[in-house]
């Protein structure tokens, strides 16, 4: 295999890993919106992601993001109730519309 036909190669695999990783995070916590929407249908609406986190860091939160995130307890929570759950305990700190 010459050099080039070998970088060619480590780049489209990098760039395919990049993706695939890029793929998995874009999709950690969709759910935890959908079922904010269902569970606040007046801020279906205006409802984004910006009601936990306040900058496009995701480890980054807002005063209710840190409360619902107490309130779960664990990381990846899958479990609509579990969430649901979560929003109620931490709805003191859910900013004014």
């Amino acid at each position: 295999m010459t050099h080039s036909t070998r970088r060619t190669l480590y780049t489209v695999t990098f760039v395919a890993g990049l993706f695939i990783v890029g793929l998995q995070s874009a999709d950690a916590r969709p759910r935890f919106l959908s079922v904010f929407k269902e569970f606040y249908p007046d801020r279906s609406e205006t409802a984004k992601c910006a009601i936990c986190h306040p900058s496009t860091k995701k480890t980054e939160r807002t005063e209710y993001g840190m409360a619902v995130d107490e309130a779960l307890g664990e990381k990846n929570v899958k479990d609509d109730e579990a969430i649901k759950k979560a929003l109620k305990k931490a709805e003191g700190k859910l900013p004014k519309k």
